[in-house]
């Protein structure tokens, strides 16, 4: 029997199944807590998340079918309190070039996509718990992106769950483009990391960075 078998599968469990290696790499290039040393990692860390959620929450809002699902696009927004943060730092938003989004051209791309960007609430409330133990000089006002949604955090979670798997159940036929929304928005996220690993004896493909206040 196909363990990812639409039939039998909630979607939700699908996408943890299927994602397994892609997540595994994700933390392995983030490298967090411990990449976290100073306030410049800090805010570097935050750029490069800021890089792929502006142009991601952009290509989201452009999919219909959120309200069906209960879904608020507005509450579930990161990259505004992304820019909150760097702002408190005094640091200003750095641009690097965007992700190439635009393989997101479905509501189950996009659900996708939300998928993997949630999912990253929960493993930010570890790297609160970090930045608050630690000496880092992170002020504690420019926490608010790791802080997700505070005590809410794991009810939104369960809630977008609920959402996958009611959609899974009722469009069998879409789960496959949700996958690949969650496997293309895990790679959008390692590629935006990997710049500061570069494979040992490999030239790095040089690239614009502008800042801005």
């Amino acid at each position: 029997m196909n363990m990812l078998d639409p039939a039998t599968c909630l979607l939700s469990r699908r996408l943890r199944l299927a994602t397994t290696a892609l997540h595994h790499q994700a933390e392995v290039v983030l490298d967090l807590p411990a990449a976290i040393s100073d306030q410049a990692s800090y805010a570097d860390i935050l750029n490069r998340f800021h890089g792929v959620y502006m142009p991601l929450e952009q290509a989201l809002r452009r999919q219909s079918g959120w309200r069906d699902l209960n879904l608020d696009l507005q509450e579930r927004g990161h990259a505004q309190r992304l820019a909150n943060d760097l702002a408190a730092l005094n640091t200003g938003i750095c641009d690097r070039g965007p992700p190439d989004f635009r393989w997101l051209t479905s509501f189950p791309h996009a659900l996708g996509a939300l998928y993997v960007q949630e999912g990253s609430t929960l493993g930010g409330q570890i790297i609160l718990r970090h930045l608050q133990a630690r000496a880092t000089g992170v002020s504690a006002n420019a926490m608010s992106f790791f802080g997700g949604y505070g005590s809410d955090t794991r009810a939104r979670w369960q809630a977008l769950v609920a959402a996958l798997d009611a959609f899974g159940e009722a469009h069998p036929e879409a789960q496959d483009a949700v996958q690949v929304g969650a496997e293309q928005t895990f790679l959008a996220v390692i590629a935006a990391f990997s710049a500061r690993h570069p494979r040992s004896g490999s030239m790095a493909t040089p690239s614009v960075v502008v800042c801005r206040a």
